[in-house]
Order: C-alpha cells, then structure tokens, then sequence
C-alpha cells in the first residue's frame, strides 16, 4: 500500500505516530519537476480567476493574456487546479512541503515573493486558520567550494542555480505564524539533485510537529542567526535555537560511518567589507556566539554562512541539528 508515498511523507509520519501512540493519515499530492507558480491559485498569483475570456488548459488551468510558460511547461496555477483544488475542503491538521529544485536559476530570487503567497493561498482556500505548514530547506547540491560564496552571477553573466537564494525565499515565510522550517543542507550529494536521504528530512519535519503539534519537550532546529555585532577587526554572530548548545558536528551520513573524522576548525563562513569580495573566515565558538576575521578583511561588515549551492559548514548543536545558512548583508544579487 505504500509504494507511491514519498519518502520523506512516510517517515515523517512514522515518527509522529511513534511518538505519540497515534495514527497519522497522509494525503501524498506530489508532482516531481513542477515549479513553485503551478502549485499556487490564479486567485493566489492575483491573475483572476478563469472565464469566457481568460481560457483555461483541459486540466482547468487559466492562461491570462501574455502569460509567460513556467519551466517544464507547467502553467502557473495549473497544478493547484488538478492536485490542490479537489482536496478542498478536507479537514486537516497541517502541511509538510518539500520542493524547489525546479525554480533554480532565473526563478530563484522569485521564490521569497511565491513562497509566503503560496502558503497564504492554501490557509485562506482551506479557511481552517494559520494551521501548521512545515517545509525542507534545499539538501546541498552542486560542486563542493570550500574557497568562495556562491555568486548569482558569474564574471560573464551567466546565472547560477542560486541553491542559497530559494533558501532564502523559502525561510522568508518563517514571519508567517505557525511555519517551521527543516535545514537539511547537510543531507545533500554532489551529483544527485534529489538525495537518497529520506529518512533524516522526514525525521527533523517530524521534530518540528511533535514539538509544536504535539507539545514534546525536545529541540526542533538547528542555531538559527539573530544578531551580528562589529568588534574592532572581527565579527561576533549571536544565535538562537542553541539547545544543548554549540558545537562542530557532521552530517548523519559520516556520524553512521565506523571511524568517522570530525574536522578540527569551524568552517563555511564567509566575511566581507566595503569592496564586497568574500573571505573565508576563522570562525571559533564561544558560547552561544561564533566569532569571525580573515586576514584580508580589515574592517569586516557583513557575513555569510553556507552560501553555496553544496554547503560544508559544520555548525551544529548538540542534538545534531545543522545551521540554518544565512547572511548578515541586504546586498542585491
């Protein structure tokens, strides 16, 4: 019965029905390749809605005049239509969402204005309230650059997958109430766009529920930024969502391994000053904040953590919880 279920669906709701004694039922409406504009209601896109003069495609989608075509071909709403719309309006505790590989490149820094439209769309459709919606941060992706932040664009224009904007788009909706977001930038590979690791994304989605669904006294997510300070020729990050506090740490895929190695230096951090150029940075814990300087950053104003397609921080806390990637600057890219 279960061969069409995701993965990270199933052992998201395996470990909440585990924890607490309960049955969980899934409703799987999953697409592989769509991007973000399909999955949202004309309503929701502020495109109208389908009539005599505005026609739709034969899965009821709406096609508004000089509407552009989304990758793939999926027209913007046309997703919704088909998969969203019949489920209307099926009680439900939650959400759990995991995509946007497919807005990658020219799409990427449209995802912070669909991401938070998008879960507005659903809440207003199913007129149940802010109820939970839970989403996956993007698994890294990409070649693996200890030396430099990730550029939007390269020395000759060309846009990158920009893996750290969607990132970014995505946390966006954390103003949103009731929203949680897994990091799972640590689960990623190199060569695979969509990781065999399903079992550690459904595990921290679940943590999310079963704390703030369930009330299960345990910590849901990994340090999260907060606050930056200025000191001389350095700079002090300030976190939040410590738990048992911070430390180095490793993905789950080397922490399984027999004789794992755990580097000695803290690393993925980036600074920069006035010129803009990226550092990487020495980066050394103390407490509940990460301290930061590079040689070639005189005067230091803004930083960076895990900015690349393919992120290799290493910043934990001791629950084994990652990170969030962040930055500090508000510079366009």
């Amino acid at each position: 019965t279960l061969p069409d279920l995701p993965a990270v669906g199933y052992f998201f709701a395996r470990d909440v029905a585990r924890s607490q004694h309960l049955p969980v039922g899934m409703i799987s409406c999953t697409w592989e390749g769509t991007p973000l504009s399909s999955w949202i209601s004309a309503a929701g896109l502020g495109r109208g809605v389908p009539s005599a003069s505005n026609p739709s495609t034969p899965d009821g989608s709406s096609i508004s005049s000089g509407e552009g075509i989304a990758p793939g071909e999926f027209l913007p709403s046309s997703v919704f239509n088909g998969m969203i719309s019949p489920l209307l309006p099926y009680a439900l505790t939650g959400f759990i969402w995991y995509q946007g590989e497919s807005d990658e490149g020219s799409g990427a820094l449209h995802y912070r204005r669909l991401f938070t439209r998008m879960v507005r769309d659903w809440r207003e459709h199913w007129g149940e309230g802010p109820v939970p919606f839970y989403f996956v941060s993007l698994a890294g992706f990409g070649d693996r650059d200890y030396g430099k932040v990730e550029p939007y664009h390269d020395g000759h224009g060309k846009v990158s997958p920009g893996w750290p904007w969607i990132r970014e788009g995505a946390a966006c909706a954390l103003s949103l109430p009731n929203t949680g977001m897994a990091v799972v930038s640590d689960l990623g590979d190199e060569t695979q766009k969509y990781p065999a690791d399903k079992l550690n994304v459904g595990r921290r989605l679940a943590l999310l529920a079963r704390h703030r669904v369930y009330g299960e006294e345990l910590v849901d997510q990994g340090p999260a930024y907060r606050s930056m300070k200025v000191q001389g020729n350095k700079l002090r990050i300030t976190f939040d969502s410590l738990g048992g506090g911070l430390v180095l740490g490793m993905p789950p895929s080397l922490a399984d391994d027999a004789s794992p190695v755990l580097s000695a230096k803290l690393g993925g951090f980036f600074i920069a000053g006035d010129s803009r150029k990226w550092y990487p940075a020495h980066a050394r814990i103390e407490g509940a904040d990460v301290l930061l300087w590079s040689d070639g950053v005189e005067k230091p104003i803004a930083a960076r953590y895990g900015w690349n397609g393919f992120p290799t921080g290493n910043l934990y806390n001791r629950e084994g919880l990652p990170a969030a990637p962040f930055r500090t600057d508000s510079w366009q890219p």
